[in-house]
């Protein structure tokens, strides 16, 4: 447990304690902040509360779309596998 009291794996500090600078690359990228919509820094919101990283603030703003073009592309994918699978072909 670290001195927020979240543990090691919250986005503060050196996310898991090796001295390898990890927090250092949080702070360096962005992070969509789900309760307000706004883009922060890493240490601005805990883990669970931020869609990221992303590489700038501009792609971070788009963090939903982003998630909801990914989830169109994995249902039109699922679809696809699913129509092969009814069509006979399957073992």
């Amino acid at each position: 447990m670290d001195a927020d009291g979240y543990g090691d794996a919250d986005g503060y500090g050196d996310a898991d304690g090796d001295g390898d600078g990890s927090a250092t690359r949080d702070a360096e990228q962005w992070f969509y902040r789900l309760k307000d919509g706004k883009v922060v820094r890493a240490d601005e919101a805990r883990a669970v509360e931020r869609m990221g990283p992303y590489p700038d603030r501009e792609t971070a703003a788009r963090a939903l779309e982003i998630a909801r073009e990914r989830t169109e592309a994995a249902d039109r994918s699922d679809r696809d596998w699913d129509e092969r699978d009814t069509d006979g072909d399957a073992g």
